[in-house]
């Protein structure tokens, strides 16, 4: 009957996806043992989702100014509630160097990138989530606005920026 139940007791313990070793009997001791691994990962690292159609924003240049929303949700693995967002903007020109102005809002901080600078940041703490199921934060936005001037040369302009999240 008792190897019927520590039988039974393999079974169920292989089963479950645990691996255990031979049954390891000390006689003098009077006892049996299973020997378990266990392995895991945490993640070590932040994540940020936005929509798949913000990899490339299209500012339409026939205006006086055109603005985006670039939204996200931020999560990192870390004690805290907060991390540190960084937005790195860099110039929008076209082939000749020519450069437009743009303007980057978050949470109150603006800056404006210019032709007299090669990029402009947004240094800040935001609120995150640290589940450990990774749910992530509420929506954060941030806002980029096109600024041609008069006279501008006509091409296709491009630019870029960086948005880092690093937790605390």
């Amino acid at each position: 009957m008792n190897r019927l139940i520590g039988g039974v007791a393999l079974a169920l313990l292989c089963s479950t996806g645990a691996s255990a070793s031979a049954w390891v009997v000390g006689s003098d001791e009077g006892r049996a043992d299973f020997y378990v691994k266990f392995n895991g990962e945490v993640p070590k690292r932040c994540e940020m989702r936005a929509n798949k159609n913000l990899e490339t924003l299209t500012f339409d240049l026939e205006k006086k100014s055109d603005t985006k929303t670039f939204a996200f949700k931020a999560w990192c693995n870390s004690y805290g509630s907060k991390g540190k967002l960084v937005i790195d903007g860099f110039q929008f020109k076209n082939g000749n160097g020519d450069v437009i102005p743009m303007t980057y809002k978050f949470n109150g901080d603006e800056v404006t990138n210019t032709a007299d600078t090669v990029f402009t940041r947004i240094d800040q703490v935001i609120d995150i989530s640290n589940d450990i199921n990774k749910s992530m934060s509420d929506r954060h936005e941030l806002t980029i606005k096109s600024s041609p001037q008069k006279g501008a040369r006509h091409g296709a302009y491009n630019g870029a920026m960086y948005v880092s999240l690093f937790h605390m």
